[in-house]
């Protein structure tokens, strides 16, 4: 019976945890790293459902990188994969960062669980 209880209680703190995030409106981020007209594809894959923004990092060190905020990252990889290819992008890497509990008490504080105060 306790581990019973133990995974409701597991079950809730994440439907507690997904609930919060929600509610201030996070977004899925994507990070695409790739070679090719990644300026085209970004203004591409903008215009796409799912697709908040799309912006080509601009700087010597990460010329090839397109940040990407989406509604859900799950169903949106396929989007950005399909468009990529239709612009000749060669994708390099994807990585998927999901909002959190971090994210949200960053949103409500404006500081980072480390930031001491001054």
């Amino acid at each position: 019976q306790l581990v019973e209880l133990g995974g409701r209680h597991a079950r809730r703190r994440r439907r507690v945890a997904a609930e919060l995030v929600a509610r201030i409106g996070q977004h899925d981020r994507v990070t695409l790293r790739g070679d090719g007209d990644l300026h085209g594809f970004a203004l591409r894959v903008a215009q796409m459902p799912g697709i908040v923004t799309a912006e080509v990092v601009d700087s010597e060190a990460a010329a090839s990188v397109v940040h990407l905020t989406t509604d859900d990252a799950g169903p949106a990889i396929a989007t950005i994969v399909a468009a990529a290819s239709g612009n000749g992008v060669a994708i390099t890497g994807i990585e998927v960062h999901e909002p959190n509990l971090e994210a949200v008490f960053l949103h409500l504080t404006g500081r980072a669980l480390r930031d001491r105060a001054e």
